[in-house]
């Protein structure tokens, strides 16, 4: 399945300010940091256009405020809880915020499938475009992985004996069609059936790795083949 890749960006070199993509000072101080990346990462991807989908993917959705959730319950007694840690503790947080703020009203999903969720991602895109057809051309689709390593995360993974515990954390979104005009990359991908000879991800829940390897092919205009879960992704800059 091949698909070409328009705007990639990240939340680690960010441009975009957030108070121009969120001017609600209230909603900016109920966001959390991992919502803010993804929110800033996808404004500068999408470059003022509306997407026709939005396909996010995350290992371990927004921990920080599923924690601040959590100690809540314990502190209340279970009882008068805040509604906002649990609202935006729900790993399709991210996805929906950018839906909201650019008034997305189509398909969006999330995908929590360990280190393939990216790849899941990408899949679901490339199916989307195939099921578009002729129209595909003119249609745009929002990918991205979102996540981030707390150290309470970190702390159990220890004591569970994970050797390569993921240095998690922020957002890579792309920009993606079925037209070739304009793009920075023509994108395949190939699945390889259990028997891949190309490094994977570290760790089960590395999501990010495969979208931070694909961020840096585009960015650095170099052909790549990215080892994943599922797929090899091919990577040819044009």
């Amino acid at each position: 399945m091949k698909f070409y890749l328009h705007k990639a960006a990240s939340s680690s070199s960010p441009t975009a300010d957030l108070k121009t993509i969120v001017p609600n000072a209230m909603m900016r101080r109920r966001m959390s940091r991992i919502v803010k990346d993804g929110v800033i990462a996808a404004a500068e991807a999408l470059e003022g256009e509306r997407p026709d989908a939005i396909l996010t993917a995350s290992a371990y959705g927004c921990l920080s405020d599923s924690e601040k959730f959590l100690r809540s319950v314990i502190e209340s007694d279970e009882e008068l809880l805040p509604p906002t840690p649990f609202i935006q503790s729900t790993f399709n947080t991210v996805g929906a915020a950018i839906a909201l703020l650019h008034g997305v009203h189509g398909y969006n999903m999330t995908y929590t499938h360990g280190a393939g969720s990216f790849e899941s991602a990408l899949l679901d895109a490339a199916m989307l475009l195939n099921e578009w057809g002729d129209k595909a051309t003119q249609r745009r689709i929002l990918v991205g992985a979102v996540d981030e390593m707390t150290p309470t995360l970190h702390t159990l993974m220890e004591r569970l004996g994970v050797e390569t515990i993921p240095e998690s954390y922020g957002a890579y979104f792309f920009r993606i069609s079925q037209c070739g005009e304009g793009a920075y990359a023509e994108v395949e991908l190939l699945p390889h059936n259990g028997r891949n000879t190309l490094p994977t991800a570290n760790c089960d829940a590395d999501v990010l790795r495969t979208a931070r390897e694909l961020y840096t092919a585009v960015t650095d205009r170099r052909d790549a083949v990215i080892g994943g879960e599922y797929f090899n992704i091919v990577v040819r800059c044009l």
